[in-house]
């Protein structure tokens, strides 16, 4: 998959693509949680669909119309609330499992250290021949 960043995040296309783009780069589905991409999706689609929604509701409805759309609301943000909080369990979860295959928290984060600085590596290489490739054409 092919993903763009967009630097003009201010639509709900491109809040979602960058999201679901910073999700995929962080393989947080395949390594955190299987519902990272639900808890983020849901929650972009709480925030431009079900708030402006509500508001109109709210403004136009009767009493009982207006209870109900409040609780409607509300029951959906709890479901969605209950996806990142498993999430956030999970990669508590996955954190911890992974600093405990260390001798300590410290070993972890040199760990860590190391492994972005061979990517930074790997990536300034990688780099340095496409300019070649490309100066050779």
């Amino acid at each position: 998959m092919n993903f763009t960043f967009n630097v003009n995040a201010s639509t709900e296309a491109n809040v979602t693509a960058n999201a679901n783009a910073f999700l995929r780069g962080l393989q947080a589905d395949e390594i955190l949680s299987a519902n990272s991409s639900a808890c983020v999706n849901g929650m972009i689609q709480f925030y431009y669909h079900e708030i402006p929604t509500f508001q109109v509701k709210m403004y136009y409805g009767t009493f009982d119309q207006k209870l109900f759309n409040t609780t409607a609301m509300l029951k959906n943000l709890t479901f969605d609330l209950m996806q990142c909080t498993g999430v956030l369990h999970d990669t508590v979860n996955y954190t911890q499992t992974q600093i405990a295959a260390f001798s300590s928290p410290a070993a972890y984060g040199l760990a860590t250290f190391q492994h972005l600085v061979s990517n930074i590596i790997k990536l300034s290489m990688i780099y340095q021949e496409i300019q070649d490739a490309s100066t050779v054409q």
